[in-house]
């Protein structure tokens, strides 16, 4: 543990800002915080060391807000006052307008398409003449859901000719989304392609529980990364986002972005679908000790700076998470308020990884919630 450590965040559905000191020795009368003239960035300087911190939001009235306490403690809570004008605004929905890199909008038939890995390209330039952003999972039973009494439904009855009805409208649960020459489908976390439209890549057989057996891995030809899933229902491939990066057109560079920015917005779109928040989350050999993470979603929206990390602040979601050692047979419980998630090992691993990471630049007090650890998982916040 550094000397001094700040750690800064702000909820925004509550509209709070926190601010967190942890001293490596309980504070004496040479313990000062600082604020910068813009009221932005706070400094702490203790025992000779000093840690800054860029604050999430400005503060008013700084002074009174920050007043050392004068019983000796390692741990320093303050509760700051906001500058209204300047602090960010809470989403009408978790998910927000900007919830994740590569939405159709975004895609031109320039964009050229390469492995993050290796930059060997796969889907060059030209090849994919429009991109179309795919409807949720659920699309089918929620159309029906909506349209159960629709203006021409007047000639049919309940029965056999409603799921004709239905079915003719091209929308029915039983419909399937087949892949088109020269049309990208893009989803949250992957995009759909007709297999003719992508280039230097090989299918191998993938690794999977019982209901993923048809599954088939694709694997960059040169570096041999996995890239996505063969789709047989679709007749097309499924590219995971977070094996790509992507250069949208002629004056663009490629880009590519953390794993945790695709599955952060995975997680907000099931919340906001399936109105849960809490997550079984495992790789493909889900038998496997260790293989998957009971995951709570606590705060979908916040955000934070440390002083140990260099940019800031950053908008993220607040979790806890726990080893689930027999996740299949939480899995088969069917429990109603609670989802599963199921990632490649790679990204399984990535996600733990980043999740133990986040926990270290937490104050200690914030770390363990009864028996959970606590982590932040980054959002993506639009194009800088």
């Amino acid at each position: 543990m550094q000397a001094v450590q700040l750690y800064a965040e702000f909820l925004l559905n509550i509209r709070q800002q926190t601010i967190y000191a942890s001293l490596q020795s309980p504070q004496d009368e040479n313990t000062r915080f600082q604020l910068s003239s813009d009221n932005a960035t706070i400094t702490l300087s203790h025992d000779n060391v000093s840690a800054s911190v860029r604050l999430p939001t400005k503060v008013t009235n700084p002074g009174s807000q920050l007043r050392v306490p004068s019983v000796p403690t390692q741990e320093l809570t303050f509760r700051l006052q906001l500058e209204s004008t300047d602090a960010p605004q809470a989403s009408n929905t978790l998910a927000g307008d900007d919830e994740v890199p590569w939405d159709a909008k975004t895609l031109e038939a320039a964009t050229e398409v390469s492995c993050r890995h290796c930059n060997k390209c796969f889907i060059p330039a030209w090849s994919i003449r429009e991109w179309k952003d795919l409807p949720s999972e659920n699309w089918a039973e929620m159309m029906d859901f909506w349209h159960c009494h629709k203006p021409s439904d007047h000639d049919y009855e309940h029965g056999e000719e409603d799921d004709h009805h239905s079915s003719s409208k091209g929308y029915a649960a039983s419909n399937r989304l087949v892949a088109e020459r020269g049309v990208g489908f893009v989803d949250l976390c992957y995009f759909l392609l007709l297999t003719t439209d992508v280039a230097s890549v090989e299918v191998v057989q993938g690794l999977g529980s019982a209901k993923e057996q048809r599954s088939q891995d694709i694997q960059c030809s040169d570096c041999k990364a996995v890239l996505g899933v063969y789709d047989a229902r679709a007749n097309g491939y499924r590219i995971y986002k977070w094996s790509v990066a992507v250069r949208q057109d002629e004056n663009d560079t490629s880009r590519q972005y953390p794993v945790q920015a695709f599955i952060s917005a995975q997680l907000l779109a099931l919340i906001d679908n399936q109105a849960v928040r809490r997550f079984v989350i495992h790789n493909k050999e889900v038998g496997e000790t260790g293989s998957a993470l009971l995951l709570w979603v606590f705060n979908a929206d916040l955000y934070y700076s440390s002083s140990l990390v260099s940019s800031g602040p950053k908008r993220a979601m607040k979790v806890f998470y726990k080893t689930l050692p027999n996740p299949q047979e939480v899995l088969e419980k069917k429990i109603v308020s609670l989802d599963e998630v199921c990632l490649p090992r790679n990204v399984f691993d990535d996600l733990r990884s980043t999740l133990d990471g986040s926990n270290t630049i937490l104050p200690k007090s914030a770390k363990t919630f009864q028996d959970w650890s606590v982590g932040l998982l980054e959002r993506f916040a639009g194009e800088s």
